[in-house]
């Protein structure tokens, strides 16, 4: 696979459709309104920094756990094996709960416009089959099926932008790149928000293993998706800003129709349907994407003995790794058991609460990774620019840090609840950070008395 295909299954796990609906709005209702254009830039401009460190080691280490192998080339195996785990943690949660989110969209969609009234995790259930079913097939069956989703959310993407430009051509006003929106109380939410829609840009790496030419394969396939994230987003959400008067007002008062009023508005009452079942689908291409760097993961450690060493089986002539995708779908299945015995919704429940652990875990990690570019060039074990092995790591590391730290003082607002369950979720990560560390060292131990 090159890195088109890559680049298109690291596309799928952003569901970028379902971002300009969802956290694009509320940036635009609460946070900083019509400038969120210009955030989305500045954060896209941090991300090609880190993008500059961690492609740095990509053409050197290859490894199907990227964060893992990433940061222990650098800080050493004790630390790689603990953010090994909070990624199996991260991308494993993220598959359950793109998964569910696909189910409730497509049981609400089948409910209002085909009359069928079925409960979400009935489709959350075949999500997860066909999942599974593509899995085994191999990851170029996985990319050309995501490769679908992908080209239906750009294709209404570009058919919004067109629209606004041809109907309305004077709304699109370069004040959104004006930095007067970013003095607003809302700008540390928006950028909590706006970072987490960035959030798996990085996982190219996952699939170094299965690509042509591995070593230029991440840095070509980070790059393009940053690329392609970067200007659909903005140019979506200039269209946005521009085919709505007040877009702050109409995005505060109801933040969850807003993209679906502008599509009905610009494009016709059919776009509407269309669109939601496009965001259902986009929702399923998230889960694959989330799934397979899930996989891919477990396989990684399985291999390296810091979970199980089954997991690293792989299966048929496409050598899938059939005990990490089995046990995938399971861990989605009972991640997702409570939602359904108790009736909770996931969309209340279950969304919110992967929105900030996600979102905390990812910059710690890429955080992590700059951490240990820096130590590894300055050790002699990397080679490169000065620009790319400690400049660019070391604004990346200090931003990313900074980022942090809005996410934790905001974490509330970035979950939208004061659940205690979903304030103290985040202590998973410090115990799976935990047990990783602790395994890699009894592991050393073992190899020390052998």
């Amino acid at each position: 696979m090159g890195a088109t295909g890559v680049a298109i299954m690291v596309l799928a796990g952003t569901a970028p459709l379902t971002s300009l609906s969802s956290n694009i709005a509320i940036s635009l209702g609460v946070g900083v309104g019509t400038s969120t254009v210009l955030v989305i830039v500045l954060i896209a401009v941090l991300l090609a920094l880190f993008a500059t460190a961690y492609t740095a080691l990509s053409r050197i280490v290859v490894d199907a756990g990227a964060y893992y192998a990433y940061i222990s080339h650098g800080l050493g195996r004790t630390i790689g094996a603990a953010g090994a785990i909070i990624a199996t943690i991260l991308y494993n949660v993220a598959a359950a709960a793109f998964a569910a989110m696909g189910g409730h969209f497509i049981a609400i969609g089948l409910a209002t416009y085909a009359g069928v009234d079925l409960p979400w995790w009935c489709y959350t259930v075949l999500i997860l089959a066909l999942v599974a079913t593509l899995s085994l097939r191999g990851i170029a069956t996985l990319a050309r099926f995501t490769s679908v989703i992908c080209a239906a959310q750009f294709a209404l993407f570009v058919m919004l932008i067109m629209a606004v430009l041809v109907r309305n051509p004077g709304g699109f006003s370069l004040e959104v790149l004006s930095p007067g929106g970013l003095a607003s109380e809302g700008v540390y939410l928006s950028i909590a928000l706006l970072l987490l829609i960035f959030t798996g840009y990085e996982s190219a790496a996952a699939y170094g293993e299965e690509g042509k030419k591995p070593s230029r394969l991440v840095s070509r396939a980070t790059y393009l998706v940053l690329f392609t994230l970067t200007v659909a987003y903005a140019a979506g959400t200039w269209a946005v800003t521009a085919a709505v008067d007040d877009v702050g007002a109409a995005a505060r008062a109801n933040p969850d129709t807003l993209l679906g009023t502008v599509f009905v508005t610009y494009l016709g009452r059919w776009s509407g349907p269309v669109l939601y079942f496009v965001v259902a689908a986009s929702l399923v291409g998230a889960a694959i994407s989330m799934h397979a760097v899930a996989t891919r993961y477990m396989f990684s450690l399985g291999r390296s003995s810091l979970l199980p060493r089954s997991l690293s089986r792989t299966h048929g002539p496409k050598h899938s790794p059939r005990v990490s995708i089995g046990t995938q779908i399971a861990l989605s299945m009972l991640i997702l058991a409570p939602f359904v015995l108790t009736g909770t919704s996931v969309f209340a429940g279950l969304l919110p609460a992967v929105a900030g652990h996600n979102s905390l875990g990812i910059v710690l990690l890429m955080t992590a990774v700059c951490v240990s570019v820096i130590v590894a060039a300055t050790r002699g074990r990397l080679n490169g620019s000065l620009w790319a092995t400690r400049i660019a790591p070391s604004i990346a590391g200090l931003a990313l840090i900074g980022c942090e730290v809005l996410i934790v003082l905001n974490f509330s607002s970035v979950t939208g609840t004061e659940e205690p369950w979903v304030n103290f979720l985040p202590l998973l990560l410090v115990a799976g950070a935990a047990y990783g560390a602790w395994r890699q060292r009894t592991l050393a131990k073992d190899a020390d008395t052998a």
